[in-house]
C-alpha cells in the first residue's frame, strides 16, 4: 500500500482545517476519501505488552472515546483462594481510579475500562493524547493488580 504521507498533506492544505479521524478513510489505492455511516471508528494499541482497544463515537458535535484492555483473571478460590484475595484486594484499593474503573468480567477476567469525551474536532494528535493519557492515568492502578495475580501454573494458559 502506498504511504498516504503526501495524500494528507494534501487534503490538509486543500481543505484548510484539521483532518478528523471520523471524516476521512484511507482507500484501497493508499488516497484518502470521506468516510460514509456514522459506525464508530475502532483501533488498537499496545503499552508495555498490554493490549488496549479503543472506539470513537460521534455524538452530534461531541465524540466520546471509550478504551478498554483485559488485563488478566481473577483465579477461582479452588484455584488459589490467597491469589483471589490479592487480586481482588488491589482492586478494592485502586477505588478512585480518576480516569477509568477496573471490572470483573466474564470468566473472572479483569477488565480496565474508561470513557473520554472530547470536543470536535477529533484529530489524529489529540486521540492519540487522550489515549496516552488514560493510560499514564491508569499505569499505577494496572501494575498493582498485575502484580496481585499469581503466576500461572505450568501447561494454563491464563
Amino acid at each position: 500500500m502506498p504511504s498516504t504521507d503526501f495524500a494528507v498533506r494534501s487534503l490538509a492544505i486543500a481543505i484548510e482545517q484539521p483532518i478528523e479521524v471520523d471524516r476521512v478513510r484511507v482507500g484501497e489505492d493508499g488516497h484518502l476519501w470521506p468516510r460514509t455511516g456514522t459506525e464508530p471508528i475502532r483501533f488498537t494499541f499496545t503499552d508495555r505488552g498490554q493490549r488496549y482497544f479503543g472506539r470513537l463515537v460521534r455524538v452530534g458535535g461531541h465524540a466520546r472515546l471509550h478504551l478498554s484492555a483485559a488485563i488478566g483473571r481473577v483465579p477461582y478460590s479452588i484455584e488459589s483462594r490467597d491469589g483471589r484475595k490479592r487480586v481482588l484486594d488491589a482492586m478494592r484499593n485502586t477505588r478512585g481510579l480518576a480516569l477509568g474503573r477496573l471490572v470483573v468480567g466474564p470468566q473472572q477476567t479483569v477488565c480496565l475500562e474508561g470513557e473520554l469525551a472530547f470536543e470536535v474536532p477529533v484529530t489524529p494528535d489529540r486521540l492519540i493524547a487522550a489515549a496516552a493519557h488514560f493510560v499514564a492515568g491508569t499505569r499505577h492502578a494496572v501494575e498493582r493488580v498485575v502484580q496481585a495475580m499469581p503466576a500461572p501454573k505450568p501447561g494454563r494458559v491464563n
